[in-house]
């Protein structure tokens, strides 16, 4: 029997030789941006696990839309000290509509930060 509750999706193990701020943010297929973890302190030599297995944070893969495969891309970005987001959503929030659509934001961080990124296919259970 296949029980849901058993399956956890670690997207990041980040691992850093220097302390600094990580902030991951999700980019649907449709554009739209939401942010998962805001300026998250990491300390030299850590690993820092998204989400965290003890926690009560868990991503769940959506399809955007019925019976089509959905790509998100996630971007984790790095810094000495914490970055003024506050431009994105935040994930767990209602999108609002001017915040939802900042990739050219998005991508100017990505020009001034060091960042690595993931992408994440979805299936639908028919293919």
């Amino acid at each position: 029997d296949y029980d849901d509750s058993a399956v956890k999706c670690n997207i990041w193990n980040c691992f850093c030789k220097h302390s600094g701020f990580v902030s991951l943010l999700n980019i649907y297929e449709n554009g739209e941006i939401g942010l998962l973890l805001e300026n998250s302190y990491i300390v030299p030599n850590f690993i820092l696990t998204f989400p965290d297995i003890k926690g009560d944070l868990e991503l769940k893969a959506s399809l955007l839309y019925k019976a089509k495969p959905t790509i998100d891309l996630y971007v984790l970005l790095f810094s000495k000290n914490k970055i003024n987001l506050s431009n994105f959503n935040e994930q767990q929030s209602t999108l609002v509509k001017n915040k939802s659509y900042q990739f050219a934001t998005l991508h100017q961080l990505m020009k001034n930060y060091r960042f690595t990124t993931t992408v994440i296919r979805t299936q639908p259970n028919s293919l």
